[in-house]
């Protein structure tokens, strides 16, 4: 019997949160009029990027965290439980991205700390924008192919991860920290706001006998 296996492979998780239209309705207002009033925020790592970033929106109003986190930590649970992760204590690091349709965030990771897992959530997100898009670690056999004149269909050989998430408004996106990831311009020029939530999770102390997150 034959076998083929997929070894490696890149480690994405993704679903629609229900709680979405309360939470859209929730944050989304603020964070406009907060881009509006500092059009220039941006990260020490985003220099070469046309973005913006805000990650004090939580650290003065601790209260308003509480509706997000409530929806997202079940969902990283779920990532604990698939990939059988012992059992330590972690801190969720948020900020919020707010993009006009000509804005973008180049190619980058997220390897950093002692980070165990990432995550994207889409507040708001017009048909035009382009959501996240991941790209693989090496593409040698892939260019191989296509300088010899051979074409493939499949996504296990795919350039990047546009034509395969199909990522929509609501969505929640989780990734390992090493996921090589970019967010491109808008597909075409509007005049709304591409709008989301990021944040990495962080180890504070391993190997608690205990545990704090439920399998």
């Amino acid at each position: 019997m034959s076998n083929l296996f997929t070894l490696f492979p890149t480690l994405i998780y993704k679903d629609a949160l229900s709680e979405h239209a309360e939470l859209k309705k929730k944050y989304v207002p603020e964070l406009i009029e907060l881009f509006k009033q500092q059009p220039d925020k941006k990260a020490p790592w985003a220099k070469f990027c046309n973005s913006w970033q805000d990650n004090e929106f939580f650290v003065n109003n601790p209260d308003k965290r509480n509706l997000l986190e409530d929806a997202i930590t079940p969902h990283i649970h779920k990532w604990f439980k698939r990939y059988n992760l012992s059992s330590f204590d972690y801190k969720i690091t948020y900020w919020f991205n707010v993009h006009t349709s000509d804005m973008y965030q180049e190619t980058h990771d997220h390897m950093l700390g002692q980070l165990v897992v990432c995550g994207i959530y889409y507040l708001q997100l017009d048909e035009k924008d382009t959501p996240v898009v991941f790209v693989p670690h090496q593409t040698i056999y892939q260019s191989h192919l296509r300088n010899i004149g051979i074409t493939h269909n499949h996504e296990e050989l795919a350039f990047d991860s546009s034509d395969i998430l199909q990522i929509r408004e609501g969505d929640l996106i989780l990734f390992a920290p090493d996921s090589k990831h970019l967010a491109p311009k808008a597909k075409q020029k509007h005049e709304g706001y591409r709008i989301s939530l990021a944040f990495n999770v962080a180890v504070t102390r391993p190997f608690i006998p205990s545990g704090t997150h439920e399998n």
